[in-house]
């Protein structure tokens, strides 16, 4: 069944690259799809573990990247990007967390992965996100 969309939810479109922001804040999110809005670029933005998961095991390769906030209510995201990964989710991750992250995963769960802090400033995020995905951004 596919996720409930919510009206704090925000889509950016454009014909080329597409990022899955992950995040419980509505103004984070919008904070990130501002940042992030480019020609050529889809930002689909959802404030829940559950549907994030839905929309990673249906488009396993659909993603270029995936922008996951560890601030949310149902799921630890460290557990949501598990999930992801076991599905088939191989791209890459933005994890915006001012935690540190287990080492354990360091080597298996967290390959492709960068860690910021929430508050990064905007051109940070572009920044980064153009270093992993050339043209996400």
């Amino acid at each position: 069944m596919p996720p409930t969309r919510l009206p704090t939810d925000v889509s950016i479109s454009g014909p080329s690259r597409r990022i899955l922001c992950v995040d419980a804040d509505v103004e984070h999110r919008r904070a990130v799809c501002v940042a992030l809005t480019r020609p050529g670029t889809t930002i689909e933005c959802v404030n829940a573990s559950a549907e994030a998961i839905y929309l990673l095991t249906c488009d396993t390769d659909e993603w270029d990247l995936l922008l996951l906030s560890d601030r949310l209510p149902e799921l630890d995201a460290l557990e949501l990007l598990r999930r992801g990964r076991a599905a088939g989710f191989k791209g890459p991750v933005i994890l915006l967390s001012d935690q540190e992250v287990p080492r354990a995963h360091a080597l298996t769960l967290l390959q492709h992965v960068l860690v910021l802090p929430p508050a990064v400033p905007p051109s940070q995020l572009r920044a980064a996100a153009e270093v992993f995905v050339p043209h996400a951004a």
